[in-house]
């Protein structure tokens, strides 16, 4: 291989790989938006990769402020040249109803323009020449009293230090060419450089119960996930979308767009062998969609009842639906166990259907693959004039039947993730990077057909990983609080991309508030439905918050009310502020759990991987799609790590037996029970009141134990709608 060894325009520092940027094209206007003339000769510059993210994260964050500063200009009056007031400018341009007023002695950030939750600094009691240097555009003077929130004065001082650093070092630079020196590595000579980057072949793949920090873009370098990547970096990534905290309940919101406490399906996952079912009388998605013409197929997971066949997906408005109608399968053998009331008895059978029948022949093929496969063939053999849902729901990378983490290859595995220290989590790593496989593979396949361009691919985790447990699947929501099962960040908050080519804006972050509700009127919407005729629904139609990056009409998600756990949470006042009000089992899972995936051992970031990802690659056939490049991805990435929320070694140590209450603004990692600080009591009071509404809407749980009449051995030891065809 070349050896490759240049000086950093920025930073003088020696890079001796091919890790840098040449200092051209966007990097060129970004530094001249950054106020950063570098003295320049014949030959072209580069900065290194380090340097290279502080840059773009300065011009991030510099947006962020030249926003702020478009949004107050017209509201200021030349003539009067009276100072204005953020708050009044702040409430207009939100352009929504607020739980209450904000607060007298609350105040908005002057550069983000968001409420001040984390302390604040008086833009008085600044050195002058930070803003000189930074945002010598910002006019201060033509708002009262202006304050910079603790959030917004780090950032300028990290900002301006590093601005300050470069413009030294371009001094030094400049003195020393002038005394001709320019044979010294101080003064850079860069020739004309071709990057040579090899393509990898990775056969490798992974979604259920999946973690934050179990994908590529969320920091984490152990998982490779270029595909799932690949469609966030080009379409929109949702940085604050919440699921519900387990399986069923999830499934429930996604399909009829409603809370699962409408549905009575609010508590733990349905077993197989249970009556239980999404209430006949709730019209869901699917045949929402069927009303609008559209073909309708599921592939995979259910997990909404198979007492009747009425209440299985052929019976709720899928024309198909090859997969299992339980929570959980063998990977290889697609069978599960339930157990009975009796605490002994336990009956095993074989849950893998197509429609209403068994399909036996697939016993021994990996599920992940299986499952991609069948959505190929139904891709390719669909006919291009009708409209298609297409809904994948794979086991991955839930444990299989019992503890299972099944991959093809464990001597592959083994060798492909020799970095990762305990086995079960290299399992891990294995099942979701083939599963990402297969998201490339289908997204290639709507390009081979034609069909890409017209459609709207949404993927999305369906609520946190079980890191440990009596099911563990060792995944990963560091470094947030909680699992699956809690009401916590870890295990509601969940990791969504959304790629089509319909979207006005594409290569974004959005971080609006957005709920697995919401998908029902949202695509609804899409497809050409009116969404007034959805009905009084919890979900709200999202497609111009998602399409145009617009301020959501969401102010709240009730996260969950489990009646028998004496657990609930809401989230309220745009998602900034989380009550919770008791645990699952008494705090099993309340902690901090996972790895965090940035140490020294995990391989770095590969953004060619994801360049030549198939998902990219078919997404680059769009017409006016514009290219994937190294420094869209990692400005992106770097703006999505949440690691600054808590230090790694900490971790405090508490039970929300009773109240609690957090500023996930600015304590996503919940860190900090704030219920008793006389500050937040009318924000405590809010939203108890609102969570007592709730209760008075809520429809009692329906779960039953496993029926005895269900027994598998009566259906070949299979599992069947064993009380016939519907209630």
């Amino acid at each position: 291989m070349e050896n490759f060894e240049k000086t950093c325009r920025l930073c003088l520092n020696i890079i001796s790989d091919t890790s840098f940027k040449i200092i051209q094209g966007i990097i060129i206007e970004v530094l001249d938006v950054l106020l950063l003339k570098l003295s320049t000769n014949k030959n072209k510059s580069v900065i290194c990769n380090g340097c290279s993210i502080k840059l773009f994260v300065a011009f991030n964050f510099k947006a962020t402020c030249m926003d702020t500063e478009d949004c107050i200009f017209p509201y200021i009056n030349s003539e009067m040249g009276a100072p204005i007031d953020l708050k009044e400018i702040y409430l207009k341009e939100r352009g929504k109803e607020h739980f209450r007023n904000i607060l007298e002695d609350e105040r908005i950030c002057r550069l983000c323009m968001q409420v001040v939750t984390c302390g604040f600094t008086w833009v008085r009691e600044v050195d002058v020449d930070m803003f000189l240097k930074y945002t010598p555009e910002v006019n201060f003077n033509s708002t009262k009293e202006p304050v910079i929130c603790n959030i917004c004065f780090d950032l300028l001082n990290t900002h301006t230090s590093f601005l300050k650093n470069c413009l030294d070092v371009n001094e030094k630079i400049t003195s020393m060419c002038e005394d001709k020196a320019a044979e010294s590595p101080s003064c850079i000579k860069c020739e004309d450089v071709e990057i040579k980057s090899e393509g990898n072949d990775d056969d490798r793949t992974p979604l259920d119960k999946t973690g934050w920090n179990d994908f590529g873009f969320h920091g984490s370098n152990q998982i490779p996930t270029p595909n799932i990547d690949a469609l966030g970096y080009n379409g929109v990534i949702l940085d604050k979308f919440y699921t519900q905290q387990t399986c069923t309940p999830s499934r429930a919101a996604l399909l009829t767009g409603n809370y699962p406490i409408r549905s009575g399906l609010q508590g733990i996952p349905l077993q197989a062998g249970e009556n239980r079912y999404v209430p006949l009388n709730m019209t869901v998605l699917p045949e929402r969609l069927q009303e609008l013409g559209y073909r309708t197929h599921l592939v995979g997971k259910w997990h909404l009842g198979h007492a009747y066949e009425k209440v299985t997906p052929v019976g709720r408005g899928f024309d198909t639906h090859f997969g299992y109608w339980s929570g959980f399968i063998g990977y290889f053998d697609y069978t599960l166990g339930a157990q009975l009331a009796d605490g002994v008895t336990t009956y095993f059978g074989y849950d893998l259907h197509y429609n209403l029948t068994a399909q036996y022949q697939f016993k021994g093929q990996y599920s992940t693959e299986l499952f991609s496969n069948k959505s190929l063939e139904i891709i390719d053999n669909h006919d291009e004039k009708e409209p298609l849902f297409l809904m994948v729901s794979h086991l991955a990378a839930h444990t299989g039947r019992g503890t299972e983490l099944g991959v093809p290859n464990i001597t592959k595995t083994n060798e492909t993730y020799d970095y990762i220290e305990l086995e079960e989590r290299r399992r891990y790593a294995d099942i979701v990077n083939i599963m990402d496989d297969t998201v490339g593979q289908i997204v290639n396949k709507l390009a081979e057909k034609d069909m890409l361009q017209n459609s709207i691919i949404l993927f999305f985790s369906d609520n946190g990983p079980m890191t440990t447990g009596s099911v563990p699947n060792h995944g990963s929501s560091w470094p947030f609080r909680g699992l699956k099962f809690t009401l916590f960040e870890g295990g509601v908050r969940g990791s969504a991309v959304l790629y089509s080519p319909l979207l006005e804006k594409r290569g974004y972050i959005n971080r609006e508030l957005i709920h697995i509700s919401d998908w029902l009127p949202t695509l609804y919407h899409a497809a050409g439905g009116n969404v007034s005729e959805l009905g009084d629904i919890d979900g709200i139609n999202q497609w111009d918050v998602i399409s145009k990056n617009l301020t959501t009409t969401r102010t709240e998600i009730l996260l969950n009310i489990d009646e028998f756990e004496n657990q609930s949470a809401i989230l309220g006042y745009e998602g900034q502020y989380k009550l919770v009000n008791g645990t699952y089992q008494d705090g099993l899972y309340d902690q901090y759990y996972g790895d965090s995936g940035r140490g020294s051992e995990n391989p770095s970031y590969d953004t060619q991987q994801i360049i030549n990802s198939l998902a990219n690659q078919a997404i680059q056939t769009i017409s006016n799609q514009s290219p994937l490049t190294s420094d869209v991805i990692l400005n992106m990435r770097s703006l999505l790590d949440v690691s600054w929320c808590r230090d790694a070694n900490s971790t405090p140590n508490f039970v929300c037996s009773g109240f609690c209450l957090f500023d996930i603004y600015s304590d996503p990692c919940e860190t900090t029970n704030v219920v008793n600080d006389t500050k937040y009591e009318n924000i405590l009071q809010n939203l108890q009141a609102k969570l007592s509404e709730f209760y008075e809407q809520l429809v009692p749980q329906t779960n039953k134990a496993v029926d005895p009449n269900s027994d598998p051995s009566k259906s070949n030891d299979t599992w069947w709608n064993w009380l016939g065809t519907e209630p």
